[in-house]
């Protein structure tokens, strides 16, 4: 994948950057060997271990995760229908008219731990999102809620995982949670002369 990529002006965040989703090519795959080796440099104890990095980004593998739905008020997701609906008006001339997004009825939650101590975090994860709404299609709500907790507390924990975690420019100190990443856990680390 080829990226091209500037960062905005006003954000110092080093990890920060714009993507041009429009110019992104897909050059090849990465053997599945290869992954957990490319991210392992990202891969830290904590959000505490990134911050006095000064890093604003990081992937964190947890001690131990419980991943939890939380559903949704009527009022919340009229709130977020709401949201969507003033995004997807936000557009140029030029743009295509967009449909809003419909809101998943649940919040999708981690309780996990790391080096640094306990957390809750809500996943701010598209991905999961998505999921939930594909399976909801073939397997109903509860179970698309079942797959995904199936998913996210036995399968990607086994296997080996690993949270996304960002800042925003707002509150460089508060992390949130991207997403989960099913990556496995590198065997041997590299030799550094």
């Amino acid at each position: 994948m080829k990226f091209d990529y500037s960062a905005p002006k006003r954000d110092t965040r080093a990890e920060n950057c714009h993507v041009y989703e429009d110019r992104i090519e897909v050059s090849g795959v990465m053997p599945k060997k290869e992954r957990a080796t490319f991210l392992s440099g990202l891969v830290l104890k904590s959000t505490d271990e990134a911050a006095a990095r000064g890093w604003s980004l990081t992937l964190v593998r947890p001690i131990k995760s419980e991943f939890r739905c939380r559903r949704k008020s009527v009022t919340e997701i009229d709130e977020e229908r709401g949201e969507y609906d003033r995004a997807a008006r936000q557009m140029s001339v030029l743009d295509a008219a967009q449909k809003p997004l419909e809101p998943v009825p649940f919040d999708f939650l981690f309780h996990f731990e790391d080096a640094a101590g306990t957390h809750k975090m809500l996943c701010g994860d598209w991905e999961t999102s998505a999921a939930y709404w594909k399976l909801s299609k073939d397997y109903g709500e509860q179970g698309a809620l079942d797959h995904l907790t199936k998913s996210y507390n036995k399968d990607y924990p086994n296997k080996g995982m690993v949270f996304a975690l960002g800042t925003v420019k707002a509150r460089p100190s508060q992390w949130i949670l991207l997403g989960a990443i099913r990556l496995d856990e590198e065997k041997q680390g590299n030799l550094l002369l």
